[in-house]
């Protein structure tokens, strides 16, 4: 690596750039899609004593990320509408008209995740330019 970052010779990164060395760009595309390296890294560091939110080893939990969207309706009427962007479905998620991109979002998470949730495991963050 040409970062000037020293790596843990054991870890993820390490092992999936040893993986990648001798393959091509589509070759480490492929792998980096189907490669569970860094899932279980992010659940070991999420489940591990030293995070402030212990969960018990044995729980399945569900830990990723999802993006809200706002984009044009497909149909070109020059509606905005919500779309959920996750990569563990296999298509976005249409959620309908979207007036206020973060009114409309509070208002999905509220309906669909918080409500419907008992884990207290939960961040947002509201990525905007105004």
């Amino acid at each position: 690596m040409n970062a000037g970052v020293t790596l843990d010779p054991t870890g993820p990164l390490t092992t999936f750039l040893l993986e990648c060395k001798d393959k091509t760009p589509d070759e480490r595309a492929d792998l980096l899609a189907s490669t569970t390296l860094f899932a279980d890294a992010h659940k070991a560091a999420a489940t591990s004593a030293e995070s402030s939110s212990v969960v018990p080893q044995d729980l399945s939990t569900d830990l990723h990320f999802t993006a809200f969207v706002q984009a044009p309706s497909a149909e070109n009427s020059g509606e905005s509408r919500v779309v959920e962007l996750d990569g563990r479905r296999p298509c976005p998620i249409d959620h309908g008209p979207s007036h206020n991109l973060l009114k409309d979002v509070a208002k999905i998470v509220k309906e669909k995740y918080i409500t419907l949730s008992t884990s207290m495991h939960f961040g947002l963050v509201a990525l905007s330019g105004q």
